[in-house]
Protein backbone atom coordinates (compact mmCIF):
# COMPACT_ATOMS: atom_id res chain seq x y z
CA UNK A 1 0.00 0.00 0.00
CA UNK A 2 1.17 3.09 -0.68
CA UNK A 3 2.95 5.00 2.22
CA UNK A 4 1.61 8.06 0.70
CA UNK A 5 -1.51 7.60 0.98
CA UNK A 6 -1.51 5.74 4.12
CA UNK A 7 -0.08 8.98 5.54
CA UNK A 8 -2.53 11.46 4.28
CA UNK A 9 -5.07 9.11 5.93
CA UNK A 10 -2.96 9.07 9.30
CA UNK A 11 -4.17 12.53 9.97
CA UNK A 12 -7.28 11.35 11.40
CA UNK A 13 -5.68 9.57 14.21
CA UNK A 14 -4.59 11.14 17.45
CA UNK A 15 -2.33 9.02 18.09
CA UNK A 16 0.00 10.81 15.21
CA UNK A 17 0.25 13.45 18.63
CA UNK A 18 1.28 11.27 20.89
CA UNK A 19 4.94 11.45 19.14
CA UNK A 20 4.44 14.88 18.71
CA UNK A 21 4.24 15.51 22.42
CA UNK A 22 8.09 14.71 22.45
CA UNK A 23 9.27 17.74 20.59
CA UNK A 24 11.52 20.41 22.00
CA UNK A 25 9.75 23.12 22.38
CA UNK A 26 12.52 25.28 21.03
CA UNK A 27 11.84 23.39 17.65
CA UNK A 28 7.97 23.49 17.36
CA UNK A 29 5.53 26.14 19.06
CA UNK A 30 3.89 23.98 21.76
CA UNK A 31 0.55 23.61 21.83
CA UNK A 32 -1.86 26.77 22.57
CA UNK A 33 -5.29 25.80 24.44
CA UNK A 34 -7.78 28.15 24.17
CA UNK A 35 -9.31 30.16 27.75
CA UNK A 36 -13.15 30.56 27.60
CA UNK A 37 -13.34 33.76 26.77
CA UNK A 38 -11.48 33.34 24.02
CA UNK A 39 -13.65 30.38 22.93
CA UNK A 40 -17.08 32.41 23.74
CA UNK A 41 -15.23 34.82 21.36
CA UNK A 42 -14.83 32.58 18.50
CA UNK A 43 -18.13 30.94 18.85
CA UNK A 44 -20.03 34.17 18.94
CA UNK A 45 -18.03 34.63 15.14
CA UNK A 46 -18.45 31.33 14.16
CA UNK A 47 -18.58 30.67 10.21
CA UNK A 48 -20.41 27.35 8.81
CA UNK A 49 -17.47 25.43 7.46
CA UNK A 50 -17.26 22.25 5.98
CA UNK A 51 -20.23 20.39 4.50
CA UNK A 52 -24.04 19.33 5.95
CA UNK A 53 -26.48 17.25 4.31
CA UNK A 54 -29.88 16.64 5.54
CA UNK A 55 -30.81 12.76 5.45
CA UNK A 56 -34.24 11.76 5.77
CA UNK A 57 -35.89 8.48 6.09
CA UNK A 58 -39.16 7.21 7.42
CA UNK A 59 -40.40 10.39 8.81
CA UNK A 60 -37.02 11.43 10.27
CA UNK A 61 -33.75 13.50 9.55
CA UNK A 62 -30.64 12.93 10.84
CA UNK A 63 -27.25 15.55 9.90
CA UNK A 64 -24.31 14.12 7.75
CA UNK A 65 -20.88 16.28 7.94
CA UNK A 66 -17.82 16.07 6.18
CA UNK A 67 -15.59 16.83 8.91
CA UNK A 68 -11.91 17.47 8.95
CA UNK A 69 -9.35 16.36 11.34
CA UNK A 70 -6.53 18.99 11.59
CA UNK A 71 -7.47 22.56 11.34
CA UNK A 72 -7.00 26.31 13.20
CA UNK A 73 -8.28 27.03 16.01
CA UNK A 74 -10.10 29.75 14.27
CA UNK A 75 -12.25 27.35 12.24
CA UNK A 76 -12.94 24.60 14.95
CA UNK A 77 -16.03 26.22 16.05
CA UNK A 78 -19.35 25.35 14.16
CA UNK A 79 -21.17 27.59 12.97
CA UNK A 80 -25.07 28.53 12.99
CA UNK A 81 -26.28 26.30 10.59
CA UNK A 82 -23.72 23.47 11.83
CA UNK A 83 -24.54 24.40 15.51
CA UNK A 84 -28.33 24.09 15.13
CA UNK A 85 -27.74 20.34 13.29
CA UNK A 86 -25.79 19.84 16.55
CA UNK A 87 -27.87 21.14 19.32
CA UNK A 88 -31.04 19.23 17.61
CA UNK A 89 -29.36 16.26 17.95
CA UNK A 90 -28.52 13.77 21.06
CA UNK A 91 -26.54 11.22 19.23
CA UNK A 92 -23.21 12.04 18.01
CA UNK A 93 -21.28 9.79 15.52
CA UNK A 94 -17.96 9.64 14.97
CA UNK A 95 -15.08 7.59 13.29
CA UNK A 96 -13.58 7.01 16.39
CA UNK A 97 -13.88 8.61 19.88
CA UNK A 98 -10.37 10.57 20.32
CA UNK A 99 -11.35 11.39 23.82
CA UNK A 100 -11.83 7.68 24.70
CA UNK A 101 -8.73 6.36 26.78
CA UNK A 102 -9.54 2.72 25.32
CA UNK A 103 -9.36 3.78 22.02
CA UNK A 104 -5.96 5.81 22.80
CA UNK A 105 -4.56 3.26 23.95
CA UNK A 106 -5.58 0.41 21.26
CA UNK A 107 -4.31 3.16 18.30
CA UNK A 108 -1.19 3.15 20.41
CA UNK A 109 -0.48 -0.50 20.27
CA UNK A 110 -1.79 -1.25 17.17
CA UNK A 111 0.57 1.90 15.38
CA UNK A 112 3.47 0.29 16.59
CA UNK A 113 3.17 -2.49 13.78
CA UNK A 114 5.62 -1.99 10.77
CA UNK A 115 8.10 0.19 13.14
CA UNK A 116 11.62 0.44 12.68
CA UNK A 117 11.71 -0.67 9.26
CA UNK A 118 14.24 2.20 7.73
CA UNK A 119 16.16 1.45 4.57
CA UNK A 120 20.15 2.12 5.49
CA UNK A 121 20.34 4.49 2.94
CA UNK A 122 17.58 6.91 4.22
CA UNK A 123 18.45 7.17 7.79
CA UNK A 124 21.07 10.07 7.57
CA UNK A 125 18.05 11.86 5.30
CA UNK A 126 15.47 10.76 7.93
CA UNK A 127 17.37 11.76 10.88
CA UNK A 128 17.43 15.62 9.81
CA UNK A 129 13.71 15.82 9.33
CA UNK A 130 13.35 14.48 13.18
CA UNK A 131 16.47 16.93 13.50
CA UNK A 132 13.99 19.83 12.47
CA UNK A 133 11.85 18.96 15.07
CA UNK A 134 13.52 18.08 17.83
CA UNK A 135 12.36 14.74 17.67
CA UNK A 136 14.37 11.33 19.03
CA UNK A 137 15.88 8.87 16.64
CA UNK A 138 14.41 6.21 19.14
CA UNK A 139 10.74 7.17 18.45
CA UNK A 140 11.12 5.05 14.85
CA UNK A 141 11.48 2.12 16.70
CA UNK A 142 7.67 2.49 18.26
CA UNK A 143 5.83 3.84 15.38
CA UNK A 144 4.67 2.75 11.52
CA UNK A 145 6.46 4.97 9.05
CA UNK A 146 2.97 6.02 8.01
CA UNK A 147 2.40 7.36 11.58
CA UNK A 148 5.68 8.77 11.78
CA UNK A 149 5.71 10.99 9.11
CA UNK A 150 2.52 11.84 9.69
CA UNK A 151 3.76 13.18 13.12
CA UNK A 152 6.28 15.20 11.10
CA UNK A 153 3.39 16.75 8.94
CA UNK A 154 1.62 17.51 11.79
CA UNK A 155 4.48 19.68 13.52
CA UNK A 156 5.51 21.20 10.32
CA UNK A 157 1.90 22.57 9.76
CA UNK A 158 1.91 23.79 13.90
CA UNK A 159 3.60 27.03 13.10
CA UNK A 160 0.53 27.94 10.43
CA UNK A 161 -1.49 27.05 13.29
CA UNK A 162 -2.88 23.77 12.21
CA UNK A 163 -3.67 21.19 14.96
CA UNK A 164 -4.89 17.74 15.10
CA UNK A 165 -6.20 18.75 18.65
CA UNK A 166 -8.69 21.34 16.86
CA UNK A 167 -10.01 18.85 13.99
CA UNK A 168 -13.73 18.23 14.43
CA UNK A 169 -13.89 15.05 15.92
CA UNK A 170 -11.96 16.07 19.30
CA UNK A 171 -14.23 19.36 19.12
CA UNK A 172 -17.46 17.16 18.75
CA UNK A 173 -16.05 14.61 21.49
CA UNK A 174 -16.50 17.19 23.69
CA UNK A 175 -20.09 17.51 23.35
CA UNK A 176 -20.80 14.34 25.81
CA UNK A 177 -19.51 16.81 28.45
CA UNK A 178 -22.96 18.95 27.41
CA UNK A 179 -25.02 15.36 27.60
CA UNK A 180 -24.56 14.12 24.22
CA UNK A 181 -23.51 10.41 23.72
CA UNK A 182 -20.62 10.07 21.42
CA UNK A 183 -20.78 6.97 19.27
CA UNK A 184 -17.87 5.68 17.07
CA UNK A 185 -18.70 4.16 13.25
CA UNK A 186 -15.52 2.30 12.91
CA UNK A 187 -13.24 0.27 15.79
CA UNK A 188 -9.69 1.26 16.48
CA UNK A 189 -8.63 -2.21 14.79
CA UNK A 190 -11.16 -2.04 11.13
CA UNK A 191 -9.36 1.88 10.90
CA UNK A 192 -6.12 0.94 11.88
CA UNK A 193 -5.99 -2.17 9.63
CA UNK A 194 -7.40 -0.04 6.69
CA UNK A 195 -4.86 2.27 7.05
CA UNK A 196 -1.49 0.22 7.62
CA UNK A 197 -2.36 -3.41 6.08
CA UNK A 198 0.44 -5.68 6.76
CA UNK A 199 2.25 -3.11 7.93
CA UNK A 200 4.96 -3.53 5.06
CA UNK A 201 6.84 -0.78 3.70
CA UNK A 202 8.87 -0.74 0.48
CA UNK A 203 11.84 0.97 0.13
CA UNK A 204 10.64 3.39 -2.20
CA UNK A 205 7.24 3.81 -0.27
CA UNK A 206 9.68 4.59 2.11
CA UNK A 207 11.98 7.11 0.28
CA UNK A 208 8.70 8.62 -1.71
CA UNK A 209 7.25 9.82 1.53
CA UNK A 210 10.34 10.90 2.75
CA UNK A 211 10.48 13.08 -0.22
CA UNK A 212 7.35 14.80 0.32
CA UNK A 213 8.57 16.15 3.82
CA UNK A 214 11.44 16.98 2.60
CA UNK A 215 10.16 18.96 -0.20
CA UNK A 216 7.18 20.24 1.29
CA UNK A 217 4.91 18.86 -1.48
CA UNK A 218 2.68 16.52 1.23
CA UNK A 219 2.31 19.97 3.11
CA UNK A 220 1.09 21.78 -0.14
CA UNK A 221 -1.51 18.79 -0.96
CA UNK A 222 -2.80 18.51 2.75
CA UNK A 223 -3.24 22.66 3.47
CA UNK A 224 -4.60 22.55 -0.68
CA UNK A 225 -7.55 19.89 1.36
CA UNK A 226 -7.82 22.22 4.64
CA UNK A 227 -8.28 25.01 2.54
CA UNK A 228 -11.02 23.51 0.39
CA UNK A 229 -12.49 22.58 4.08
CA UNK A 230 -12.79 25.97 4.94
CA UNK A 231 -14.44 27.34 2.04
CA UNK A 232 -16.95 24.45 1.82
CA UNK A 233 -15.19 24.17 -1.87
CA UNK A 234 -16.75 20.86 -2.67
CA UNK A 235 -16.18 21.11 -5.86
CA UNK A 236 -12.02 20.72 -5.22
CA UNK A 237 -12.98 18.10 -2.75
CA UNK A 238 -14.20 15.99 -5.66
CA UNK A 239 -11.88 16.37 -7.78
CA UNK A 240 -9.26 15.66 -5.21
CA UNK A 241 -8.32 12.54 -7.62
CA UNK A 242 -6.91 15.23 -9.84
CA UNK A 243 -5.12 16.90 -8.12
CA UNK A 244 -3.51 14.83 -5.16
CA UNK A 245 -0.68 13.41 -7.16
CA UNK A 246 -1.79 9.90 -5.36
CA UNK A 247 -4.15 7.65 -8.02
CA UNK A 248 -0.78 7.31 -10.42
CA UNK A 249 -0.46 3.95 -10.77
CA UNK A 250 -3.00 0.75 -10.29
CA UNK A 251 -2.16 0.53 -7.40
CA UNK A 252 -2.42 3.52 -5.96
CA UNK A 253 -5.92 3.88 -6.91
CA UNK A 254 -6.68 0.46 -5.31
CA UNK A 255 -4.62 1.19 -2.04
CA UNK A 256 -7.37 4.55 -2.39
CA UNK A 257 -10.50 2.51 -2.46
CA UNK A 258 -9.04 0.87 0.37
CA UNK A 259 -8.68 3.54 2.40
CA UNK A 260 -11.92 5.15 1.36
CA UNK A 261 -14.61 3.80 -0.70
CA UNK A 262 -14.08 0.21 1.32
CA UNK A 263 -14.61 1.60 4.62
CA UNK A 264 -18.44 3.35 3.50
CA UNK A 265 -20.39 0.83 2.96
CA UNK A 266 -20.16 -0.43 6.71
CA UNK A 267 -20.23 3.20 7.68
CA UNK A 268 -23.53 3.47 6.05
CA UNK A 269 -24.70 0.19 7.87
CA UNK A 270 -24.15 1.71 11.33
CA UNK A 271 -25.77 5.13 10.33
CA UNK A 272 -28.78 3.85 9.24
CA UNK A 273 -28.73 1.69 12.10
CA UNK A 274 -28.56 4.64 14.29
CA UNK A 275 -31.15 6.64 12.71
CA UNK A 276 -33.69 3.68 13.04
CA UNK A 277 -32.86 4.18 16.71
CA UNK A 278 -31.87 7.41 17.64
CA UNK A 279 -32.98 10.03 15.02
CA UNK A 280 -32.14 12.95 14.63
CA UNK A 281 -28.15 11.68 14.69
CA UNK A 282 -25.42 14.07 13.91
CA UNK A 283 -22.91 12.23 12.25
CA UNK A 284 -19.22 13.34 11.56
CA UNK A 285 -16.95 11.61 9.25
CA UNK A 286 -13.74 12.59 7.35
CA UNK A 287 -14.75 14.93 4.27
CA UNK A 288 -13.04 13.03 1.55
CA UNK A 289 -16.13 9.97 2.61
CA UNK A 290 -18.53 11.81 0.74
CA UNK A 291 -17.48 12.17 -2.37
CA UNK A 292 -18.19 10.13 -5.77
CA UNK A 293 -20.80 7.51 -6.03
CA UNK A 294 -19.37 5.51 -3.24
CA UNK A 295 -19.42 8.04 -1.13
CA UNK A 296 -21.83 8.59 1.91
CA UNK A 297 -24.19 10.69 0.76
CA UNK A 298 -24.76 8.96 -2.40
CA UNK A 299 -24.68 5.45 -0.86
CA UNK A 300 -27.39 6.84 1.80
CA UNK A 301 -29.71 7.94 -1.22
CA UNK A 302 -29.01 4.29 -2.11
CA UNK A 303 -30.12 2.95 1.20
CA UNK A 304 -33.93 5.20 0.68
CA UNK A 305 -32.62 8.23 2.48
CA UNK A 306 -33.52 11.56 0.90
CA UNK A 307 -30.28 13.56 0.76
CA UNK A 308 -29.98 17.23 1.15
CA UNK A 309 -27.26 19.58 0.69
CA UNK A 310 -27.26 22.80 3.58
CA UNK A 311 -26.19 25.66 1.70
CA UNK A 312 -23.58 27.80 4.27
CA UNK A 313 -24.17 31.69 4.18
CA UNK A 314 -20.67 32.56 4.32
Amino acid sequence: MSLLLRTVRCFSLGIALFASKNAAAECVPPLAMPTVEQIQALQASAKDRGFLWKISKDGSHSWLYGSIHINRLSAALPGPKTLQALQQSQTIALELDLTDPATLAKLQQLGSQGAGQVPAALKSRLKTQLDKVCLPETIVSGIHPALLFSTLGVLGLREAGFETAYGTEYVLAGTKNAGKRIVALETAESQMHALLGDGKVSPAEYAEALSLIENNNGQAMTIKLLDAWAASDLFTLETFADWCNCMNTPKQRADLRRLLDERNPPMVDSIAKLHSQSAPIFVAVGSLHMIGKNGLPALLAKRGFKVERVSFDN
